[in-house]
């Protein structure tokens, strides 16, 4: 039987005279055995946790504009996730919307040029603006970047 043990687990520490027992290496092993599920319930725990707390989906697409603009005319775009965030930019001109999940109203980054009507609904987000297809984001043929953060629950 050893006489030194671990300072934690108190497992056994072998000296050259020690008599080696069957008994000893059996409580040594269920000892860690427990130590290691302990461990493993814990991590599983953390990482249950850790799903749930601000974590995101980063989705991006593209879309190609009919040059139309108006209440008629919404852009309505539908995500996997339910979007927090989602930025439009033109890809050659630079300008550009960014609308905060909830936000009815947004301006272009135009600014003075044209402010948009923003609605939300499930998975998607349309808008639309009355002063022309530009402040839109829908011009005649011009390609969009969409970057949307998604919620993950």
């Amino acid at each position: 039987m050893p006489t030194n043990h671990t300072p934690h687990y108190s497992l056994s520490q072998w000296e050259r005279d020690d008599r080696i027992l069957m008994e000893d290496f059996n409580e040594d092993n269920a000892k860690i055995d427990t130590a290691l599920a302990g461990l493993e319930e814990t991590a599983a725990g953390h990482t249950a946790a850790l799903s749930r707390r601000g974590n995101c989906q980063i989705y991006t697409t593209s879309y190609v504009g009919n040059g139309k603009h108006g209440q008629a005319n919404p852009i309505t775009l539908t995500f996997p996730r339910k979007p927090l965030l989602v930025i439009v930019a033109q890809v050659n001109y630079g300008a550009m919307i960014v609308m905060p999940q909830g936000c009815a109203h947004i301006m272009h980054t135009e600014g003075n040029r044209g402010a948009l009507v923003v609605t939300w609904q499930g998975n998607s987000v349309s808008w639309w603006t009355s002063d022309n297809s530009l402040i839109q984001m829908s011009e005649q043929d011009k390609t969009y970047m969409v970057v949307a953060f998604c919620a993950m629950d």
